[in-house]
């Protein structure tokens, strides 16, 4: 369930990403700025560049996750205690990768980029709420994985 609730969350980040790299790539103006254009800011590359890592590292994540799962279904053998709270920190992790790119190209397109009709400001508010579900929760799978590593008995939520 947990990694499965993460598909659409990747997506949004993605397109995301592509809005705002068109957005930039169309010549956006920098104001207040000494760049001509958006794109001509170093800022604004590095953003670029930390909300397209923070993108592939969720992706990577999420598909290690994915990857475990797929074998251990196929092999019918039942994952361990810390196996399972993996899956959970890999997603709590994937959520807060995606959060942090959103958020660098919110700042990246600027105030407009919250206006009720934006297409950007939908996808924040979309990643927003659903990251917000218990079995994304980063906070709740540290604690389970960390209890999980240390050898703590009690049970990690089934939702896997």
């Amino acid at each position: 369930m947990t990694v499965v609730s993460m598909g659409p969350l990747l997506g949004i980040g993605r397109a995301a990403l592509q809005l705002t790299l068109e957005t930039v790539e169309g010549g956006k103006p920098m104001a207040m700025s000494l760049h001509a254009r958006l794109a001509d800011s170093p800022s604004v590359q590095a953003a670029l560049a930390e909300a397209a890592t923070l993108i592939d590292s969720a992706h990577l994540h999420l598909r290690r996750s994915a990857e475990f799962i797929a074998a251990a279904a196929a092999s019918g053998s039942t994952p361990t205690l810390v196996e399972r709270a993996r899956v959970r920190m890999d997603a709590g992790h994937a959520s807060t990768c995606l959060r942090q790119a959103m958020q660098a190209l919110l700042t990246v397109s600027g105030a407009g980029s919250f206006s009720l009709t934006g297409t950007l400001q939908r996808h924040w508010r979309d990643l927003e709420t659903a990251s917000r579900h218990p079995t994304l929760n980063p906070g709740l799978a540290k604690e389970m994985y960390g209890r999980a590593l240390v050898g703590d008995g009690r049970p990690v939520s089934p939702m896997v």
